[in-house]
Formats: structure tokens, C-alpha cells, sequence
């Protein structure tokens, strides 16, 4: 049996791009919605009195370790060969004002996953560059690495994901110029 309830989320803003609808759910992150997805169902008490409903097939959290991003509005840029999507905050006083951009697969307008980790067994690859441009230098990190942060000592700390292979490691940013 199939249970329906509704995305309890301010929808600050939608972008239609090829088979998906992105919603950008304030605190809760972007999600996603494939058009052909959408599912005729009896009006009633369940459905909110609704005939069609849209159900949610991805969710990308907002949480962050310091800072939650706040996603107020969504658009689409499609001012180069991959599509983007352009997610930012409203802030005022000392409130963060940000501005993304996840890059979309041209073909599928998947969100692009870009990632450098090989699994559990292979050496992951960092890539650097411009947006646009990026680098792909094979082998540079550990298994499974995960997210990277940078200090003005020039050095890239990062750390991997699978159990019994778990490292924190740090690599020189200058290395991969």
C-alpha cells in the first residue's frame, strides 16, 4: 500500500529542466521530481483532495557542519554547455547570502556527480580547475575519499569513507597547480 504525505517545505523556487522539477525546500535541501512520475489517484482525505500527485525521487539535505544552507530560490542557467542549476539565500543583518551552482548532465539534466571516489578498493582522483575546465589528477587520494577543506598553510584535508580503510589525510593544494 502505497502512503501519501505531502513535502512539508516552503517551495522557494522550481526549475522544470528536461524530465525533472527541482524544488528548493528552504532548510531541507533541493528535491527532485521526475515529470513522468506523476500518478492519477482517487481525491480524497490522503491525497488532500488532489487527482494527480508528483511523487519525490531524490532529496539532497541542506546540513553542513557550521552553516545550513537556506535554498530560497532555484533557476536555471543555461549559459553554458552543461546546464546549471543556481540555488541562493535571502539574508539580511548577519544572516549568509550564497549562491550555488550544481552543474546538470546535458543529456539526462541529471544532477552531474562528479565524484573522485572508486569505491572501496581503487585510489580516488581529485580534480581541480575552473568550473567548466576541471583537471583530473588519478590516484591522489586514498579509497573512498569524502569532502575537502582548505587552510591558508596550502594544505587540502580530506578523509575517506569505508570502515577499516578511514583516513584523514592532508595533501598540498600547490602540487595539483
Amino acid at each position: 500500500r502505497v502512503v501519501l504525505r505531502p513535502l512539508a517545505v516552503h517551495a522557494g523556487g522550481l526549475v522544470w529542466a528536461g524530465p525533472y522539477l527541482y524544488v528548493a525546500g528552504t532548510r531541507r535541501g533541493l528535491f527532485t521530481c521526475r515529470i513522468d512520475d506523476i500518478v492519477e489517484v482517487e481525491p480524497g482525505e490522503e491525497s488532500f483532495g488532489h487527482r494527480f500527485v508528483l511523487p519525490v525521487r531524490f532529496a539532497y539535505d541542506a546540513q553542513h557542519d557550521r552553516d545550513q544552507m537556506r535554498y530560497l530560490f532555484l533557476s536555471l542557467d543555461r549559459s553554458t554547455e552543461a546546464p546549471h542549476l543556481v540555488a541562493g539565500e535571502y539574508g539580511r543583518d548577519e544572516m549568509t547570502r550564497r549562491i550555488v551552482r550544481y552543474p546538470l548532465d546535458p543529456g539526462t539534466y541529471d544532477l552531474r556527480a562528479d565524484t573522485t571516489s572508486r569505491g572501496r578498493w581503487r585510489l580516488g582522483a581529485l580534480q581541480v580547475g575552473q568550473p567548466g575546465s576541471f583537471r583530473t589528477h588519478r590516484l591522489a587520494t586514498p579509497v573512498g575519499p569524502e569532502d575537502l577543506c582548505y587552510f591558508d598553510d596550502d594544505l587540502l584535508w580530506s578523509l575517506s569513507e569505508y570502515p577499516g580503510h578511514r583516513y584523514v589525510f592532508a595533501m598540498e593544494r600547490s602540487q595539483f597547480d
